[in-house]
């Protein structure tokens, strides 16, 4: 999927994380990960966005690597 990253430019992300909540993600943090094949990654954040609920109340930090 293309998406923009933090400094306006087209790249290629590998997945989309949703976090509970309102989680401080910064683009020099890295994430780390297992899939369900016991397959691991470790990527820098591509976009951050926070997904709210009718109210306002952030629900997920959905985060692009």
């Amino acid at each position: 999927m293309l998406v923009k990253d933090s400094h306006g430019k087209e790249v290629v992300s590998n997945a989309e994380i949703l976090l509970r909540g309102l989680v401080e993600i910064g683009f020099n943090d890295v994430l780390e990960w297992t899939n369900e094949n016991g397959v691991s990654y470790s990527r820098q954040p591509l976009s951050v966005s926070v997904l709210r609920d009718f109210g306002g109340k952030p629900v997920f930090t959905k985060v692009v690597v």
